[in-house]
């Protein structure tokens, strides 16, 4: 038995979930049977079996019976109220008669207690007939299921009764502002239904947004090898019969976040994601600005090595006197780099005509196709021209007077 209590208390403390629920049976319990010494007092509890499905059956008994209780008295306070109402009316409309008599009949009434008024209240049901007794019951559960029903002492009190709004004022009122009520409640409702598809909408797309993105990188290391490999299998351009210099060309490994998790992972897997992804992604940039250095290396040699092929080509061809037929078509058929270079100014310099011409038409745009009436429109212009030149002169002269 000890051992027993002593794995139970182990599991426990090394599990706050258990703890806690244990510690809500516990309570429920308690509750339970407050309300059962209350419900046999002053006899004992009677023995019964304490399992889970005993304090739910329990439970709900508890719930039933003190919704019930609060009902009758609710009820009870509303028929009381009515009464008081009615009698206070009733006392008021003799008073009118007779002022000596209402004023024994408000003493007499404020010294009334309210062990009185449920006595009087039962004695006036007993003499109701059946059908004012069910008016009577039907108005209070109106009343009650309304809210229209007081259950302050100071509403028992008939004194002020003339200037105070009964429980059938109060029940019409209520009856009719229920559809100003119900028309907001439907109105909020609406207002939340919409809220709630906006909430849906947003959770769409950002998991649409996270598959998406998921997708991009598991595919983002398969462009990357594949590129890797096209880099390092058609790399080896030979400019010369000679191979070029090897140079250490690593592809480093990407570290991608886990792109086997479900969409359902809580924001500390998101994180982590988002970490791995970071780092991946600055082991990738370095790793671009070091190809980037050995390109640049390459590039440079590649070019020594071109000026070097070009200056050991001049003499030999300078030198060789008797070349063949040919050989000598074959190399009039290539071009040479001094031959590109030549190419490349004139089509600068064409490029520089035909920008200046674009201009001249542009010049030219506004002109009429006949050559006279261009020639006349040019003058006009000059003319125009000439009048501004000479109204700015007279004001810089006046200016200077």
């Amino acid at each position: 038995m000890r051992s027993n209590l002593a794995e139970d208390s182990f599991a426990m403390q090394a599990s706050p979930s258990k703890a806690r629920a244990v510690a809500l049976e516990s309570h429920s319990w308690s509750l339970v049977l407050d309300w059962l010494s209350t419900l046999y007092q002053p006899s004992p509890i009677p023995a019964f079996e304490r399992n889970a499905f005993t304090l739910q059956a329990l439970q709900s008994l508890m719930g039933e019976n003190i919704a019930a209780e609060r009902l009758r008295s609710l009820v009870h306070e509303a028929q009381l109220e009515e009464l008081t109402t009615n009698s206070g009316n009733q006392d008021t409309t003799s008073a009118q008669n007779n002022n000596t008599d209402h004023h024994d009949n408000l003493r007499r009434i404020s010294a009334t207690t309210d062990d009185s008024w449920t006595t009087l209240l039962y004695e006036v049901q007993s003499c109701l007939p059946p059908p004012s007794r069910a008016a009577l019951d039907s108005i209070s559960d109106a009343a009650v299921l309304a809210g229209c029903c007081s259950s302050s002492s100071s509403s028992l009190c008939p004194s002020a009764a003339p200037s105070q709004n009964t429980v059938l004022q109060g029940l019409q009122s209520h009856i009719t502002n229920l559809p100003v009520q119900t028309f907001r409640l439907e109105t909020q409702l609406a207002s939340i239904d919409g809220l709630i598809s906006t909430l849906q909408g947003e959770i769409k797309r950002i998991q649409s947004t996270r598959s998406h993105k998921r997708s991009q990188s598991q595919s983002r290391p398969q462009r990357r090898n594949e590129s890797a490999q096209s880099r390092s299998g058609g790399g080896g351009g030979s400019l010369s019969s000679s191979s070029p210099p090897r140079t250490p060309t690593t592809v480093s490994k990407m570290i991608f976040p886990n792109d086997d998790a479900d969409d359902d992972d809580d924001e500390d897997d998101d994180g982590q994601d988002n970490d791995g992804y970071h780092a991946a992604l600055h082991a990738e940039t370095v790793q671009h600005q070091r190809e980037t250095k050995q390109l640049a290396l390459k590039c440079a040699e590649y070019t020594d090595r071109i000026a070097t092929l070009e200056r050991h080509a001049s003499p030999s061809s300078s030198s060789s006197t008797t070349p063949t037929t040919a050989t000598a078509n074959v190399n009039a058929d290539q071009p040479t780099l001094s031959d590109v270079a030549e190419k490349q100014v004139l089509v600068a310099q064409k490029r520089k005509q035909l920008d200046h011409l674009k201009r001249r038409i542009l010049a030219f745009h506004n002109l009429p196709p006949d050559l006279d009436a261009s020639r006349a429109e040019v003058q006009r212009a000059q003319a125009d021209l000439e009048r501004l030149k000479n109204k700015r002169d007279d004001l810089f002269a006046q200016l200077a007077s």
